[in-house]
């Protein structure tokens, strides 16, 4: 015991303290509207992330289905879902597919694609 009477932590090597941070509030994802013109369309999209939805639910069947842009530039790209039920189970489905080199823009940019993905 201190004079204050708080304890001390003793040093226990089958013990680990843990300090939680915390959480963080869920914010909007960025994604840019290219259905909209604007200066957006103007700019080359080099996000490595290009779509994510904290909020996406299924339906009776456990099937979603959503649609995003690409970012610019052609490859290989990997869609990765995950989520959890009410039951507290996890789930977890990998997708890839590829993306061709597409005409370009009067920007010189490769105009992303929309891609829906479900079901």
């Amino acid at each position: 015991m201190t004079k204050l009477g708080a304890t001390r932590k003793q040093y226990n090597p089958n013990v680990v303290n843990i300090s939680p941070k915390g959480f963080n509030k869920v914010r909007e994802f960025y994604s840019p509207r290219y259905d909209r013109p604007g200066e957006a369309a103007k700019l080359p999209d080099l996000r490595s992330t290009v779509y994510w939805n904290p909020y996406l639910k299924t339906d009776a069947e456990g099937k979603a289905s959503f649609n995003f842009f690409n970012a610019d530039g052609p490859g290989n790209y990997k869609v990765v879902v995950e989520g959890i039920n009410a039951a507290g189970e996890l789930g977890r489905q990998v997708y890839n597919y590829t993306v061709e080199e597409g005409p370009a823009t009067t920007t010189g940019f490769t105009r992303p694609r929309r891609r829906v993905l479900g079901n």
